[in-house]
């Protein structure tokens, strides 16, 4: 490259960061510094359809010098509803070091989202991607509120129905510097492989800890209200981060059971972090997985898993989506050194995995785990309070037919720990982005209700619990009542009946098949008032 040119293509890259800007290295939900010490603003709640007191509008309202200054979102958002908790949602910050701002953030979050009964929490934990942050009007910290809007709902209407008091519905948002720029322009795609080193760093040195502190908190809540369920979701460089954390436990537990199947010894069962963890669009090679699979494999093919073993680490990718499937292989490219791979390696193509995301790595993709997708009758026009990518207001947004989505096959002992799921078609996701949807939605709270995972903590040397009632599932339920009323009083007749059967099988429903439903009330696409 002659002189020219070089100095061409550096132009090119610094005259849209100067005239974007950077994104700020600094908390939005804090202020002051690392030197003064940062100041965590308390709790400020605010009602569920208050559109005046919305977080956005009030910090765009902001000048820099007030946001600095005190003028800050707070790290805990508290929704109500004529006085009741609909939900709560805390925030924890974490700088392009790799390092919290504060670990007092996520300590006031969680203290400020235990509940204060035994009825049990639901509680989603999400790690933004590329181009996102925790902006107080960034498309995902939208997205999410109105995912745990509808997951209070959903469990308002289950709790009705089963007689029961509803969960609490928490959220914990991890926010880091997913985003180099104020704004996106020409500059953003040579960040890539910044922000890729970044998500690795998080998840490397404070995402362990963070989410580690997490799952103690939900463990403190599960050996009280063991119906309660913790869900951990990443999508594109935040399942880096997820997945990056996630596999400083997995492995050595993988391992330990590997080593176990080897010695003719039990198999214990792989726990994860808290009850499942979902990965959506992941944007991390395909090479960073192998280790987990190779165990978990050595294991299928000897003894096999634990009975009880549920899935603890579940990818799912769109084949539609370009990001991964292209950007992301033409980024790696760029990096890679030709004579660094193993030519002939006859554990696989070690340059393929090197260069694919893991998703669209064929070989590593669950044997007779599969996505199905049905189209069902055409709905009525209707709404939704989504955002797109950027935090454009996308509610006017009509739906005509309505798509439902399963994980099928997951349920076979083979399967072990470990899913990776493709979506050829992209009917489930249409893009990189589209991780939102209702049918994404509906697929997830299916799927995790139809988990039934054992409590996080097993008892050791304590009493058999009392058995629960028979329409109440003993730990996780899932949050819609995908076969309506008619169906749930059918299955509690079904077991009143087997009550007298001494002979009957109680094998748990197959709840994450497709079938035919009524749409609850609650759909995330539901129209607000």
């Amino acid at each position: 490259m002659d002189r020219s040119s070089a100095f061409g293509l550096a132009l090119l890259m610094i005259v849209p960061a100067v005239t974007t800007g950077c994104a700020q290295n600094h908390p939005y939900r804090m202020t002051g510094n690392s030197a003064t010490g940062w100041q965590i603003p308390p709790e400020r709640p605010i009602e569920r359809d208050d559109k005046a007191d919305d977080y956005c509008r009030w910090y765009e309202g902001l000048s820099r010098r007030e946001r600095r200054s005190g003028a800050v979102v707070p790290s805990v958002e508290r929704v109500r509803d004529q006085g009741t908790d609909v939900y709560a949602l805390g925030y924890v910050e974490i700088d392009d070091h790799g390092s919290p701002f504060s670990p007092q953030q996520l300590t006031r979050s969680l203290e400020a989202l235990r509940p204060g009964d035994d009825a049990g929490v639901v509680m989603v934990t999400f790690v933004h991607g590329w181009n996102h942050n925790a902006n107080p009007c960034d498309g995902n910290v939208k997205n999410f509120r109105v995912v745990l809007r509808d997951l209070a709902d959903g469990e308002a209407e289950r709790a009705r129905r089963v007689g029961q008091p509803p969960r609490h519905i928490v959220g914990m948002y991890i926010g880091w510097r997913g985003q180099s720029f104020r704004t996106r322009g020409l500059a953003t795609p040579f960040t890539f492989w910044a922000r890729k080193h970044g998500a690795h760093r998080v998840g490397e040195r404070s995402a362990i800890s963070v989410l580690g502190q997490i799952q103690r908190f939900a463990e403190e809540i599960s050996a009280q209200a063991p119906q309660s369920g913790f869900v951990t979701i990443g999508h594109s460089f935040g399942a880096a981060v997820v997945h990056t954390a996630l596999e400083a436990n997995l492995v050595p537990e993988l391992a330990a059971a590997a080593d176990a199947a080897a010695q003719g010894s039990p198999v214990p069962r792989i726990r994860g972090l808290g009850h499942v963890t979902i990965l959506l669009n992941p944007a991390f090679e395909a090479a960073r997985y192998r280790q987990s699979f190779e165990l978990a494999d050595q294991i299928r093919n000897g003894p096999g898993f634990s009975p009880d073993q549920k899935p603890v680490l579940v990818s799912i990718t769109s084949g539609k989506d370009q990001a991964t499937r292209r950007a992301f292989k033409f980024g790696m490219r760029m990096r890679s050194h030709r004579g660094s791979f193993v030519r002939d390696d006859p554990r696989g193509d070690e340059k393929q995995e090197y260069l694919t995301a893991l998703g669209h790595h064929a070989p590593y993709r669950t044997p007779n785990v599969e996505l199905s997708c049905v189209e069902r009758d055409a709905a009525p026009m209707t709404t939704t309070d989504f955002v797109d990518d950027r935090g454009n207001d996308k509610s006017a947004r009509a739906s005509k037919t309505t798509v439902e989505c399963s994980i099928e096959g997951w349920r076979d002992p083979s399967v072990g720990p470990l899913l990776s799921v493709y979506d050829p078609h992209g009917t489930l996701m249409s893009g990189h982005n589209d991780i939102f949807n209702e049918q994404v939605q509906q697929l997830l709270w299916r799927f995790v209700g139809a988990i039934d995972a054992p409590p996080l903590v097993d008892p050791v040397d304590d009493p058999p619990p009392t058995p629960p009632e028979p329409d109440v599932p003993p730990t996780m339920h899932p949050l819609h009542d995908t076969d309506g009323v008619g169906a749930l009083e059918k299955r509690q007749g079904d077991l009143q009946a087997e009550q007298h059967d001494p002979d009957a099988q109680h094998a748990p429903p197959d709840t994450t098949t497709a079938v035919p439903h009524r749409p609850p009330a609650t759909a995330v696409d539901a129209p607000r008032p």
